[in-house]
């Protein structure tokens, strides 16, 4: 018997389906990896996501020398003049592959809430991808080179370059100030989640406010005995402790109006 060869629409109609199959799981599967807005959560924050989001400029940068990119988001204030300070901003691992801008992201939420859409300062948000550490491999150095590029685009002032992060964003924050000591005039890690592997040898020239909270043990014991040791050689390290607050909830009572002022005041 003379076996039927399928006709080529049927072959066809077969391989789209298949590819629109794959394409709906691989989509449910990784939606992390996708830029997407959340439904702001309170009028404060929906205040904040509209000012913001107006004002924000997305952003790809290439680095000349090893042509690795990292995309990004900067807030240029109102009244933005030359030799502003610059702060920098390190999310934390749950922010990876979300907008590292809209209403959720700490910093621009508790920024835009102390000071309206008129900062004083610059804010840059890099956007660490697929898990990346902001620690580990080419990550340090190609966030040095996109914060020289921005410095140098924005002529900001570089005795002011702050830089902050939370949980995976913090330990990016030591890492950087390892490798470039007071090019940072100052640091503020909150809920560092791992301290075994800092030089604390080379932390010692810029000021660090630490946060942490009590109910994400061992964070706080253990970025409070990094910072005893950074002082025991002659650091400035210093760790505010807050109450009743979790892991994930530390950043939003960490970057208060006070720790704004005192970091680009450094």
């Amino acid at each position: 018997m003379k076996k039927q060869i399928p006709s080529l629409s049927t072959v066809l109609t077969i391989l789209l389906g298949i590819t629109l199959l794959l394409l709906i799981c691989l989509t449910d599967s990784f939606e992390f990896l996708f830029d997407r807005d959340v439904t702001p959560e309170t009028t404060e924050s929906f205040v904040a996501y509209a000012l913001i989001k107006e004002k924000s400029h997305l952003g790809i940068f290439t680095d000349p020398d090893s042509g690795r990119t990292m995309d990004y988001h900067i807030y240029i204030p109102s009244g933005a003049t030359e030799n502003m300070p610059l702060v920098v901003y390190l999310h934390g691992t749950g922010a990876i592959g979300n907008s590292v801008f809209n209403e959720k992201n700490p910093a621009i939420t508790k920024a835009s809430e102390a000071y309206g859409d008129d900062f004083p300062f610059i804010l840059l948000a890099p956007s660490s991808m697929f898990n990346r550490s902001w620690r580990l491999d080419h990550m340090p150095y190609l966030l040095k080179a996109l914060v020289d590029n921005i410095a140098s685009k924005y002529n900001v002032d570089r005795s002011k370059i702050v830089i902050i992060g939370h949980s995976m964003g913090a330990g990016g924050v030591m890492r950087q100030i390892e490798l470039y000591g007071n090019y940072y005039s100052a640091a503020v890690p909150v809920s560092l989640t791992s301290t075994e592997h800092i030089d604390i040898t080379q932390c010692l020239e810029v000021p660090i406010w630490g946060f942490a909270g009590t109910e994400e043990s061992p964070h706080e014991y253990n970025m409070q005995k990094l910072f005893d040791k950074i002082n025991e050689l002659g650091g400035n390290a210093v760790l505010s402790v807050l109450e009743g607050v979790e892991h994930g909830d530390s950043a939003d009572h960490a970057f208060a109006r006070e720790v704004f002022e005192w970091a680009i005041g450094q």
